[in-house]
């Protein structure tokens, strides 16, 4: 049986320092072992901080239902771990950050 998963789970952080026209970018942060999966994607922007965290509240708690009875969803603050019956995990966070700010460059 083909498992699809449809990653988005979130977790905030806010920036002290943004520009009133910089805007907000939310990205996830989809994560499986068992599948090599470790990646960050944007999947979504806002004009602010407020808005990127509705935003990814809505994304997180629709992600939680889909995988009702499908896996035993763990979901604590704002991230969602999915727990299948095959012993696998996958995890999800997903951080609204800057726009200038990518968290797939190296440091």
């Amino acid at each position: 049986m083909k498992t699809v998963i449809l990653f988005l789970a979130v977790l905030m952080v806010s920036m002290p320092v943004v520009s009133a026209d910089e805007g907000w970018i939310l990205w996830t942060h989809q994560m499986w072992s068992e599948k090599e999966i470790d990646r960050w994607t944007p999947t979504g922007s806002a004009e602010s901080l407020d808005e990127c965290r509705v935003a990814a509240e809505l994304g997180l708690a629709n992600a939680a239902r889909k995988f009702t009875g499908t896996a035993k969803v763990v979901h604590v603050g704002l991230s969602l771990t999915m727990h299948f019956a095959s012993g696998e995990r996958a995890s999800i966070l997903a951080v609204c950050l800057p726009a200038r700010l990518d968290p797939r460059e190296a440091k």
